[in-house]
């Protein structure tokens, strides 16, 4: 449980400073004050986001397609789905857009792999989802990082997302062929 919210600010900061924002800025934001704004605000994620889109995505329906699909299908669906659920933040422009498609479907990837892994602990992957969102809110709000680095920010962090699903798909191929929950 712990390590979910350090990958999360780590792979964050690491994205951010390739952008070019500079790990001063990022560790200033994250210092004094500012420290008790990001653990409120990620407990806050946890439970509005994380268990609120999480009961509905692996808690619910990657499950229930489960029991009748391949577990790779099922996860692709479940993807499909939550896709569209955030089709009003892809309607924001065709960069943003491609960019939250890849995140999204690579946090897919990674989260129903969670969930296998964690036996459908829903705990589990609202923490993750929030490890995911809570960062990018606090480099957005808090360190008030510039749009373009913001932009070049999220591509990173989409990239190492995918590079992550991709990992965790070719370890566990065995895991995408099952059917019923495993």
């Amino acid at each position: 449980y712990v390590s979910l919210p350090i990958v999360g600010i780590v792979v964050s900061g690491l994205a951010y400073v390739a952008a070019g924002v500079p790990l001063a800025v990022l560790g200033a934001a994250m210092s004094g004050g500012n420290s008790w704004w990001l653990a409120a605000h990620f407990t806050v994620q946890v439970v509005m986001v994380g268990f609120g889109e999480e009961l509905g995505w692996r808690g619910w329906l990657l499950p229930h397609l489960a029991r009748t699909h391949r577990f790779g299908i099922a996860t692709l669906l479940t993807i499909l789905v939550w896709e569209l659920w955030h089709l009003p933040k892809l309607a924001a422009g065709s960069t943003v857009g491609a960019t939250l498609v890849v995140q999204v479907a690579a946090a897919g990837v990674i989260f129903s792999w969670l969930w296998a892994r964690m036996s459908g602990n829903v705990l589990a992957l609202a923490i993750a989802h929030a490890s995911v969102n809570a960062p990018v809110f606090f480099a957005e709000h808090v360190a008030d990082v510039p749009a373009a680095q913001q932009m070049a920010g999220w591509r990173n962090m989409a990239l190492v997302y995918a590079a992550m699903a991709v990992i965790a798909g070719v370890r566990s191929r065995g895991l995408w062929q099952l059917t019923g929950q495993p």
